[in-house]
Order: structure tokens, then sequence, then C-alpha cells
């Protein structure tokens, strides 16, 4: 459900990620995020606080706010919201082939800055 059938109040999505996908420590200037756990386990870092998370978690990080999600069992569904809309439009763009560099280029455009490389490398 996109921000258009929303009147761009809200975007919810329901994906699932294979082990290891991880999204590396960003943060969004323009929307809060929360996602509900529908299946697998994963680990969040909000902030400076660490979060494992299992079938049935919620949570929230709210704009401004530095994250990081890693998968860590074989698959994980989640149910991801935004608020209001429009980075929904960036997430069911990404390509696994995409460079950090596209990445990076891609993400400033939806107002989000990494602060990490993909795959936990500090940026140089």
């Amino acid at each position: 459900m996109g921000g258009d059938d929303t009147g761009g109040r809200f975007a919810l999505l329901e994906h699932t990620s294979p082990k290891g996908l991880s999204a590396a420590l960003h943060v969004h200037s323009q929307e809060d995020e929360a996602w509900w756990i529908v299946d697998g386990r994963l680990r969040f870092t909000i902030g400076d606080d660490d979060h494992r998370v299992e079938r049935g978690a919620f949570l929230y990080v709210p704009r401004g706010v530095r994250h990081r999600i890693v998968v860590e069992s074989d698959r994980a569904t989640m149910l991801t919201m935004v608020t209001p809309a429009g980075l929904e439009e960036f997430l069911l763009g990404l390509d696994p082939d995409q460079t950090a560099d596209e990445l990076e280029a891609q993400a400033r455009r939806y107002g989000v800055t990494m602060l990490e490389r993909p795959g936990g490398q500090e940026r140089p």
C-alpha cells in the first residue's frame, strides 16, 4: 500500500529478505519508520541500542534516529511502515546489483543519509 492509496499519509510494505541481508547504518530526515516482524529473527540497532527480535515484535524509529537492520535467520518477513509516504519508492527501487556509490546517491534523493557503507563498513 503506497502513498497514492493513503493520500501520502503513510506506506505499508510486506517483504521477505534472506539471511545476511543488511540495511547499513543510516538515518532518515523526512519520515518515521516502523516494522512488525511476521517471521524470522533480526538484529536492529536503533541509536546506541541493539535489539534481537523475532516473530511478533514491533519496532519504531522516529526520523533523525540512526538505525541498522540485519537478517539473522534463514529469511525474515516483515511489514514496514513509513510515515509520511514516499520512502516506499526508494525501497521498491533498490537493486541488488547497485554499487555502494549508486545506493548512496539514490538514498540522498530520498533524504536518507548513509552512515556506513553496505556490509557495515564505515564510510571513508
